[in-house]
C-alpha cells in the first residue's frame, strides 16, 4: 500500500510475514544517491533517526539494503481525523 513520496523515497505501508506487524517502509533506489553528500545524508539520516525515541518522533526499527536500494523501516503513523 503506497503511503507517499518525498525528495529521494517512497514510502509504503509494509508488513513482517512471521509476526503480521505493520511498519511504514521508506525506499530510496541508490541511483538517487550517487554523490557522495547524498550518501552522507542519507547515512546521517539513519544514525539520527535511529538515535532519537521520543513519543512525537516516528520510531525507527530497522534498516537494510540491497544493490539497488536502500530499505529504511519505522513505525507507521495513521492519519487521525478530528
Amino acid at each position: 500500500y503506497f503511503l507517499g513520496k518525498g525528495g529521494f523515497a517512497k514510502c509504503y505501508e509494509i508488513t513482517d510475514v512471521e509476526t503480521k506487524q505493520v511498519f511504514a517502509g521508506k525506499i530510496v533506489p541508490k541511483s538517487l544517491i550517487l554523490k557522495q553528500h547524498q550518501r552522507e545524508k542519507m547515512t546521517s539520516e539513519i544514525a539520527i533517526h535511529k538515535s532519537l525515541h521520543h513519543a512525537n518522533i516516528v520510531g525507527f526499527h530497522d534498516f537494510f539494503e540491497n544493490d539497488d536500494f536502500v530499505f529504511v523501516v519505522l513505525e507507521i503513523c495513521r492519519r487521525r481525523l478530528q
